[in-house]
């Protein structure tokens, strides 16, 4: 009986039945006979709402919804065929052992243990189904046979008549509490008929509806034995009337996993909500070298060539409900490679190719990705794609700040392309109309860089462009002289800083603008608050001053070459002569001076010489934030806040005068994010350390562990599996290594599939974008 190998099996249809322990009429009107019948495949149930696939059962076929659903939740398991595909059979009699098997799975396959000694003389415990026939007799909904010499039989291999189908689901659903209509609904099926109350419960229920015959009466045929198709129909309308169908709306989800080219790949769009089962359809060029099942909605097979699609899904439920959903199916090339410069916005990436093309990828939020393609605002681009159209570009700038979203490109001939967000006017062209794709920011020329202002209220942004002959213009937000025009009247063309020639660089942490000039001169002007504008202002009144239109010269710095930047509340100076100057907010050590006070103008950093590389970073745990020094030694070395282990020394609390950071020698490099608590310092040999915050996975060390003050020994960790790198662009939360081999490496914050994976799942070790 256990064989997986169908067999043919013999039974005679017994005159006679007894059910439930009561001798019953005639059970068939037609003299005994000898018939065959099919004996199902013992196979694991398929696991609930997986696709169980009959190849004998064609989608045009009576009853295919309700016999897919008997597969998807492993009530019948079909029959398995040598080649692989499996039957149904679905006009075969159910016998009365697969019967019990049915009504077993429907109910959940409660937890039972099958009696030692079988009720039934004809069900060993060896039997197949014993435990299910068992259980169907502990429930009291079949008793059997009671024969002659006394003993109880089963008859498992004997088909289950309609009549007794309707009794055995009545009682099923616990006997409900019916009265039966004096008039039958069925011409068959006389109100004195055996099982009359049980048939016509079946038939108000909605799980049979009987046969329409040709003078227009029903009948509901009480002794034909019921079909493996009829059976389908009456137990997925049994449990639709036990179980209502989700009242939820019809939902179906938009993100493709992103493919590779020449990648096997599977991919498919959960739905929910409506009536189970779904079917899927598209809409849309499919890409080459995949296929959509469209009983479970997955995309499958190989794609042969890059690019996007936007691909028209609809999803329709049992009960004929739609949800359509416009969709972006992406195929990216091979692992991005000869990248020049990676950009990062807080959860979009751009990175600039050797070859002047840009790559874009994570969030489209106010079409920042530049890609027409999308059909949606709010897509996710999982791998890298080519911005169309935008080519010999030599950086790329992210605004991260006021009520929008606006990237800018620098071209190798100085021209400037904008695209995104235009609702604060920032394409300087007179409109607030957004553009999908790049187009031209008017009146500049000559750009070698842009750089934007994060406001200090939030709200309106400012960009600035420096120009090759040393000048500055600025357009945007102007409430705090942020243009250095002299005025606080914003404007949304270029206007030029008043006053100033020879700028190397544009560096804005919020609302005040620095400017380093060739001549190693640093300027300020916009807002005075925090670390202001490193002079002291006073108005006419002897009044501090709160913002600076016009830009002045930090006092007591000269020789400098670079500034890093805590957020608006520190500056570093880095000079020629290897100090380290700072001004700000300086309350947990960060002025590196031994003090914890606030300075307008820079003091010198204590006992720093020979520096070559200065860096910053944030705390998240209790605020400020920590300077980092690189010695022309290849030493590192750390002061102030140490709440998220920015120092990096092996000890707890602050430090207001500058400690060594452990571990580390032979560094060539640092990198850093004003808006992050994590630093990272590159050997001359191309390994990476890093320590501080890691709340994202930032470390690379596969672990979220942040830093412990109890345990103040984590150090500086190297980030293990990455190639030797050449520099390393972080936004706070995610890390990108670009490598001295070619390929682009990401780990950290991966919401938006910021890390070019192919999905959003966390990563907290090393990936190549695009892979």
């Amino acid at each position: 009986m256990g064989s997986k190998k169908s067999r043919r099996l013999a039974a005679t249809v017994v005159a006679t039945c007894f059910v439930t322990g009561l001798m019953q009429g005639p059970a068939s009107a037609t003299a005994p006979a000898s018939v065959f019948f099919e004996q199902e495949d013992v196979a694991p149930a398929a696991a609930s709402g997986s696709a169980q696939q009959f190849t004998d059962v064609p989608t045009t076929a009576q009853f295919f919804k309700e016999i897919q659903w008997m597969g998807s939740k492993g009530i019948s398991t079909g029959w398995a065929q040598a080649d692989g595909t499996r039957l149904y059979q679905p006009l075969l009699s159910v016998n009365r052992d697969a019967m019990a098997a049915f009504m077993y799975r429907l109910a959940g396959s409660p937890a039972f243990t099958a009696p030692g000694i079988s009720p039934f003389a004809d069900v060993p415990p060896t039997a197949q189904f014993y435990k299910e026939i068992t259980w169907l007799a502990a429930q009291g909904i079949s008793t059997g046979w009671v024969e002659a010499d006394g003993s109880k039989t089963y008859r498992p291999l004997q088909p289950v008549n309609r009549d007794a189908m309707a009794a055995f689901m009545h009682r099923l659903a616990g006997s409900p509490v019916f009265t039966a209509p004096t008039v039958s609904p069925f011409a068959d099926v006389p109100p004195t008929a055996q099982f009359y109350k049980e048939i016509t419960w079946l038939a108000s229920t909605g799980i049979t509806t009987g046969w329409t015959e040709a003078d227009g009466s029903k009948t509901y045929r009480a002794l034909s034995p019921v079909a493996r198709d009829a059976m389908a129909a009456f137990m997925y309308r049994y449990d639709e009337m036990k179980n209502p169908p989700q009242t939820t709306p019809l939902e179906l989800g938009s993100r493709w996993p992103w493919a590779g080219v020449g990648e096997p790949y599977y991919g498919s769009l959960s739905a929910s909500g409506g009536t189970y089962p779904y079917t899927f359809s598209i809409s849309g060029a499919v890409p080459a070298g995949l296929t959509l099942n469209t009983s479970i909605g997955q995309l499958s097979g190989t794609p042969s060539a890059a690019g996007t699609s936007t691909l028209k899904v609809t999803v329709t439920d049992a009960k004929g409900v739609k949800k359509t959903v416009d969709t972006l199916f992406g195929v990216s090339p091979s692992p991005l490679a000869n990248i020049k410069s990676v950009t990062t916005g807080s959860s979009s990436v751009f990175a600039v190719g050797k070859d002047g093309r840009v790559w874009a990828w994570g969030l489209n939020y106010e079409q920042r990705l530049g890609l027409s393609t999308l059909a949606t605002n709010t897509a996710v681009v999982s791998a890298p794609f080519q911005i169309p159209g935008l080519t010999d570009v030599q950086s790329v700038t992210v605004n991260r700040g006021g009520t929008s979203t606006t990237v800018f490109a620098v071209k190798n001939d100085g021209s400037v392309w904008a695209w995104g967000s235009n609702k604060e006017g920032l394409f300087a062209d007179g409109t607030t109309e957004d553009a999908i794709t790049p187009v031209r920011v008017p009146n500049l020329s000559g750009v070698k860089s842009i750089t934007t202002a994060l406001p200090p209220s939030g709200v309106g942004s400012t960009v600035y462009a420096t120009k090759t002959d040393g000048t500055v213009w600025a357009w945007g937000a102007n409430g705090y002289g942020q243009l250095g025009n002299g005025t606080t009247a914003p404007s949304t063309t270029p206007v030029q800083v008043k006053g100033l020639s020879g700028v190397q660089s544009i560096s804005v942490p919020r609302g005040t603008v620095y400017a380093l000039k060739t001549d190693g001169s640093v300027w300020a002007w916009g807002d005075n608050h925090s670390a202001g504008v490193g002079t002291v202002l006073v108005d006419n009144m002897g009044m501090n001053m709160s913002y600076s239109p016009n830009a002045v010269q930090v006092t007591k710095l000269a020789g400098v070459n670079s500034l890093a930047m805590i957020d608006d509340n520190i500056v570093f100076a880095l000079q020629d002569d290897g100090t380290v100057w700072a001004w700000g907010y300086g309350y947990r050590g960060e002025l590196g001076n031994g003090t914890q006070d606030y300075t307008p103008t820079p003091v010198q950093v204590q006992g720093l010489t020979n520096v070559k590389t200065i860096a910053a970073s944030t705390s998240w745990l209790g605020g400020g934030g920590a300077g980092h020094a690189l010695k022309s030694d290849g030493t590192v070395w750390s002061w102030g806040s140490n709440g998220d282990g920015q120092l990096g020394n092996g000890v707890a609390g602050d430090s207001s005068v500058p400690v060594l950071t452990a571990g580390l020698s032979g560094v060539r490099e640092l990198a850093y994010s004003p808006y992050g608590a994590t630093t990272f310092a590159i050997t001359a040999a191309g390994a990476v350390w890093a320590w501080g915050g890691n709340s994202s996975g930032q470390l690379g060390d596969g672990t979220t562990t942040p830093y412990d003050s109890s345990d103040p020994t984590i150090l500086p960790k190297a980030i293990a599996g990455l190639p030797p790198v050449q520099s390393i662009d972080f936004n706070g939360g995610s890390a990108f290594a670009r490598t001295v081999d070619g390929p682009v490496w990401a780990w950290g914050q991966n919401r938006f599939s910021q890390l070019g994976s192919r999905d959003n799942t966390e990563v907290l070790g090393p990936v190549q974008v695009g892979w």
